[in-house]
């Protein structure tokens, strides 16, 4: 950030993007539709970005243009102010008037909402280049992310002779092998058992709970009465974790349906006995 010119930008105006920035977490609807609106204004000089929504007057459709390229951007590059769809979701940000000062949606930080106010009205009034509020914005957000970044100092790359690459690949090699006798559809079961035998021993969220042998592969589970391939109870024997593996196989409408099952024919075991 210190090989950035941000000259042009005034002190007042730093604060505004200061504290989008600082709340960008929080109020993440307010940073994205600011985030959309300079990427905007920087494409299309002549509209104003306070015009939101179409239906307003020499308006624009702000949300569709965020949830084609704006928060699809901000969910790629990991920013902590990404929505899962669309900053326009905030029921405050989507009301049908413009961005003006006097903008009547309830922003919960009034100090922010009067910085996202302002920052547009600047815009809008040539006092502020929308391409530098914009990298100055995205010049502090990368700032604070690095910060919440959590760096190993000596991080372990192997712990045996064989690394986690290698042995996934060998396991990768295992598992699509042609083997010519049965029981090779057992092997990924096995392998997500082995690291579930060191997860008991190694995690406290399974501190004093069980590992219910293998069960045999050869026959269904609604056949066998099985509640899934890996199954992991408490320490009364009731289940605490069923853990289904599928290798190579979609999760569809019938896998889901027959899980459903399961648990309702539990449900109904509980109340029975």
């Amino acid at each position: 950030m210190e090989n950035c010119d941000f000259s042009e930008i005034s002190n007042e105006q730093k604060e505004w993007c200061d504290s989008l920035v600082n709340n960008e977490e929080n109020l993440k609807g307010v940073y994205t539709v600011a985030v959309t609106s300079l990427v905007y204004k920087s494409l299309h000089p002549e509209q104003d970005i306070r015009n939101h929504k179409v239906e307003l007057e020499n308006g624009y459709s702000g949300r569709t243009f965020d949830v084609k390229y704006i928060t699809p951007f901000l969910k790629s590059k990991h920013f902590l102010g990404a929505m899962k769809e669309s900053g326009w979701l905030t029921r405050s940000l989507e009301q049908p008037h413009p961005y003006n000062l006097d903008f009547p949606g309830k922003i919960n930080n009034k100090k922010v909402k009067n910085a996202f106010l302002n920052l547009l009205d600047s815009i809008e009034k040539n006092e502020l280049n929308p391409l530098i509020a914009l990298t100055y914005i995205f010049s502090k957000s990368i700032i604070e992310k690095n910060k919440k970044l959590v760096v190993l100092v000596n991080p372990i790359k192997k712990e045996t002779k064989a690394s986690i690459e290698e042995i996934m690949y060998y396991l990768n090699k295992h598992f699509y092998y042609k083997y010519r006798t049965r029981g090779a559809s057992l092997l990924p079961v096995i392998a997500v058992y082995s690291i579930y035998e060191i997860l008991l021993s190694e995690m406290e969220r399974y501190k004093n709970k069980k590992l219910d042998p293998l069960a045999s592969h050869t026959s269904s589970d609604r056949s066998s009465g099985s509640t899934g391939d890996i199954v992991i109870k408490d320490s009364t024997g009731n289940l605490y974790e069923v853990v289904e593996v599928k290798f190579d196989i979609p999760i569809d409408y019938t896998i889901i349906e027959d899980i459903y099952k399961k648990l309702l024919l539990l449900k109904l075991k509980d109340i029975m006995f």
